[in-house]
């Protein structure tokens, strides 16, 4: 199943949260500093930025999000407890497509402020 596989990744990657954290933290800086000097609010620096400060969040959110996933569906349970156990499998894929959507569309929003 694709949601165990993403935890395995998220816990693979758990030691780079914290190198996360700190781009998305140099990231917010640079902003202020670039928007604060004023000269030119369109600067490639604010552009980078942007879109390293986006990409490092996704990342954190993306370890920390996956890092606990529920357990699998158990066929000697009782019914309510499968039934339960699916929906809570079924919430945490549509939370992995939600996760993948942001991806693509951050994706596309990276490359129209880098190329532009």
């Amino acid at each position: 199943m694709l949601l165990f596989q993403l935890h395995r990744l998220a816990q693979q990657l758990l030691p780079l949260r914290i190198g996360c954290l700190l781009f998305a933290l140099t990231g917010v800086l640079t902003s202020v500093f670039v928007l604060l000097r004023a000269e030119d609010e369109a600067s490639p620096l604010l552009r980078i930025a942007i879109v390293l400060t986006l990409w490092s969040l996704l990342f954190f959110a993306f370890i920390q999000l996956f890092q606990h996933i529920p357990a699998p569906v158990l066929p000697k349970d009782r019914f309510m407890d499968r039934l339960r156990s699916h929906v809570k499998l079924g919430l945490y894929q549509l939370l992995a497509l939600g996760v993948a959507t942001l991806g693509i569309m951050l994706i596309s929003m990276s490359l129209k402020l880098l190329l532009l």
